[in-house]
């Protein structure tokens, strides 16, 4: 499966060990990492949307979790977001 980002990056999840979210600067970031180690943005570690609501990103979460299960071929960020009215 590839994501949209919201940077218009297309990321290959079969790159990546994991998704998460987390807080930065008050806001909230859902990102793709290759290790836990915290990774850097660019090296390790790729932003795939930033978020004013911590729900927001859970949603958006959610909604990826629901597109792999249904074996989607591309998760494009913005649509999630219009889905989700941010």
């Amino acid at each position: 499966m590839f994501i949209l980002t919201e940077r218009n990056e297309i990321l290959n999840l079969a790159f990546y060990q994991g998704i998460n979210v987390s807080s930065y600067q008050n806001k909230y970031r859902l990102e793709a990492y290759k290790n836990k180690t915290g990774g850097f943005p660019g090296i390790d570690l790729e932003v795939i949307a930033v978020f004013g609501k911590q729900e927001e990103a859970l949603q958006a979460l959610d909604d990826l979790a629901l597109a792999i299960k249904e074996s989607e071929q591309l998760w494009n960020v913005k649509d999630c977001k219009k889905r989700i009215k941010i």
